[in-house]
């Protein structure tokens, strides 16, 4: 269903465009991060219609109030192996998000392969 998947992704683009700053974030939380780390939020939580929450890893750069783009990583993996690349990322300027797929990592719902 390319129709489904396509919404699927508009909709998680747009709900982690409008994520509000966290309290504390790993740079904060003296995680030993110097200025320039991008800050961490762990278990980002994404509303999907049918009510399943994904959870979500955000890399952004460091005390950003303003609008960025975002790219997104969808994926049923353990996300240690996209560490290096989500901070790539939020060093030049973009948000990162780590997303868990359905019944995957954190997030509810039931895991379909394929």
């Amino acid at each position: 269903m390319p129709g489904r998947t396509m919404v699927v992704r508009l909709v998680l683009l747009s709900a982690l465009c409008m994520i509000a700053p966290a309290d504390r974030t790993f740079a904060q939380a003296g995680g030993g991060a110097t200025a320039a780390s991008p800050d961490m939020r762990w278990a980002v939580k994404i509303p999907m219609r049918d009510g399943v929450l994904l959870n979500a890893t955000v890399f952004q750069p460091h005390l950003q109030k303003d609008p960025l783009p975002v790219i997104f990583t969808l994926t049923p993996y353990i996300g240690d192996s996209y560490t290096d690349r989500a901070m790539y990322f939020a060093q030049h300027g973009y948000v990162y998000a780590l997303v868990d797929v359905r019944g995957r990592g954190n997030s509810g719902g039931v895991f379909e392969p394929l």
